[in-house]
């Protein structure tokens, strides 16, 4: 599969010649993102976190855990992209990260 530019969108060229359009990719990868964050709020609630004191962008951040080399990411805003790293970085070592503060609590060591 080869990717080539075009009209500003990433194109993916299958070897059948059909063309893929970077704004279907992006809904199919931000529905399954929405989905994860909803479970993640969803499982959070279920563990007896104030999930309304967390907010729905922890979750969204949270979301992209593992998912920050895609081209997705990489075509988010960089400072979309510093706030998602950071907060997962946060949460993973429980400590400032780069100015965020961990909200969770550190599961196990």
């Amino acid at each position: 599969m080869g990717k080539n530019s075009y009209s500003g969108h990433l194109v993916i060229l299958k070897t059948d010649r059909n063309v893929v359009d970077a704004p279907q990719a992006l809904f199919v990868e931000t529905k399954f993102l929405n989905d994860i964050a909803t479970e993640l709020r969803n499982y959070a609630a279920g563990v007896g976190y104030n999930v309304n004191t967390l907010g729905n962008q922890f979750f969204k951040d949270m979301a992209w855990g593992g998912l920050d080399e895609t081209d997705v990411f990489e075509a988010l805003p960089l400072s979309e992209r510093n706030r998602i790293k950071n907060r997962i970085g946060a949460e993973l070592y429980n400590k400032n990260y780069y100015g965020t503060l961990p909200r969770g609590i550190k599961a196990c060591e």
